[in-house]
C-alpha cells in the first residue's frame, strides 16, 4: 500500500496550474507544505512561469512575511508595501503573481527581516553589481545579438592599469577600451564614454562586445571607453566629493594625455547603472564643463 507521503506528491504532480494548486490547498490544508513542495518539484523551481505571469514562491514567516524585489518594481524601493509576498492558504510558503513580457529576462532577490537573499528554490542565479540576483527567462527570451556574438566582426581591445588617486590615497583598476581601428589610424582622435563598475562592466556586462558589435554595424560612431572600477561603491557612488575630484581632476586628463581623445567635454558621456547611474547623475550634473556629451542628445 503506498504511503501518504507518496500520495501527497501524486495529487499535486496531477496540479496542472497555480490555480489547481490553491484549490488543493483549500480543501487538504493539513498536506499544505507537501502539496506547494511537489508543485514547485514539478516545475523545475521556481519562478513558475504560466503564459505572461511568473509565480513566485518561497517559504517565510506570517510574522514578517517575504518581499520580492527586483528590475520589475524598482528593487522595492518606490513602493514596499507592493513588494510583500501573500500566504498561500495556511502553509509556511508565499507568493506573488508578476505578469512579465514574455520576452523578460530579469533579476531579483527575496528580502526577509532586512535582508536580501537568493531565492532558494531557483536553480539559476547570475553575477550582479555587487552581489549574485536570482534570474528569470520568459520563454520568449533571446539573447541580444551584441552580447551572443559575430564571427568576424572587427574587434577593439582592452587595456587596463592601476590608477593611484591622491586625492582619495586609494588605487583601483581603470580599463580603457580601444576600437577597431585604432592601432592603425594614428592621427584619429575618438569622442569619449565613461563608465563605472570597471570590471563588472567589462567581463560580466560585455560593454567591449557590445561596442564592437555597434560600432561595426554604424549605430554609433567609434569611441574610447573608459571603465573605472569603484573602492568602496556604496560610498563612491553616492555624490562623493572626493570621487568627483577624482575623475574630473585625475582620471579625465590621465586619459587625455595617454589615449588618442578629443579632449573635448561636449564629446564625453558617462554612464552608469543602479549605484552607478546614481554617480554619472551626479558628475553630468555636478560637471556639465567635463562631461557635456550627457546634455547633448540626438534629435
Amino acid at each position: 500500500m503506498p504511503s501518504l507521503a507518496s500520495l501527497v506528491v501524486a495529487i499535486a504532480v496531477e496540479t496542472a496550474s497555480f490555480d489547481g494548486l490553491r484549490e488543493d490547498l483549500a480543501t487538504r490544508p493539513p498536506d499544505g507544505d507537501a502539496l506547494v513542495s511537489a508543485f514547485v518539484a514539478r516545475a523545475g523551481g521556481t519562478p513558475v512561469i504560466e503564459g505572461e505571469a511568473a509565480l513566485f514562491i518561497v517559504k517565510g514567516s506570517p510574522d514578517a512575511p517575504p518581499r520580492l524585489v527586483g528590475d520589475f518594481n524598482g528593487w522595492g524601493e518606490g513602493h514596499p508595501g507592493a513588494s510583500i509576498l501573500e500566504r498561500l492558504g495556511v502553509t509556511s510558503f508565499f507568493f506573488k503573481r508578476v505578469k512579465l513580457d514574455r520576452a523578460a529576462r530579469v533579476e531579483y532577490l527575496i528580502a526577509t527581516q532586512g535582508h536580501e537573499d537568493l531565492d532558494p528554490l531557483n536553480p539559476t542565479r547570475v553575477d550582479g553589481f555587487a552581489e549574485p540576483h536570482s534570474e528569470v527567462r520568459m520563454p520568449g527570451y533571446v539573447a541580444p545579438p551584441e552580447i551572443q556574438g559575430s564571427p568576424g566582426l572587427p574587434r577593439g581591445r582592452v587595456v587596463s592599469f592601476d590608477h593611484q588617486s591622491a586625492v582619495l590615497g586609494n588605487r583601483r583598476r581603470v580599463h580603457v577600451y580601444l576600437p577597431s581601428g585604432y592601432d592603425r589610424e594614428a592621427e584619429r582622435r575618438y569622442p569619449e564614454a565613461w563608465f563605472g563598475d570597471g570590471t563588472l562592466y567589462v567581463e560580466r556586462v560585455h560593454v567591449p562586445q557590445v561596442l564592437d558589435y555597434l560600432i561595426a554595424r554604424g549605430r554609433i560612431e567609434p569611441v574610447v571607453a573608459v571603465l573605472v572600477d569603484p573602492v568602496d561603491r556604496r560610498l563612491e557612488y553616492a555624490g562623493h566629493e572626493g570621487y568627483r575630484r577624482m575623475m574630473v581632476s585625475e582620471l579625465v586628463p590621465r586619459v587625455a594625455r595617454e589615449f588618442r581623445v578629443l579632449r573635448r567635454s561636449e564629446r564625453r558621456l558617462i554612464a552608469g547603472g543602479s549605484r552607478g547611474g546614481h554617480s554619472a547623475i551626479d558628475l553630468a550634473l555636478g560637471h556639465p564643463d567635463v562631461f557635456a556629451g550627457c546634455h547633448r542628445l540626438p534629435s
